[in-house]
């Protein structure tokens, strides 16, 4: 499954998940700090995981969908 995500900034890769109930825009409090952080900078990576946000499905799904969504997107 292709997983929305929103990708901030350049630099090394942060892999941010939100929890239950959540989305990506929940972790925006993260992102939008680490992409421009004065201390470096960071690629953030902030998916919708399976079932949530703009990841919608429609078919039951079990949790270990979610780590092979996730080894997905970080292939």
């Amino acid at each position: 499954m292709r997983l929305y995500t929103r990708s901030q900034g350049q630099g090394y890769p942060i892999l941010c998940l939100h929890g239950h109930p959540g989305s990506s825009q929940s972790m925006a409090v993260f992102t939008d700090h680490l992409s421009n952080s004065p201390y470096g900078r960071y690629r953030t990576l902030a998916p919708d995981l399976r079932g949530y946000g703009s990841s919608r499905v429609h078919e039951p799904f079990m949790m270990t969908d979610h780590l092979e969504d996730l080894a997905e997107l970080l292939d």
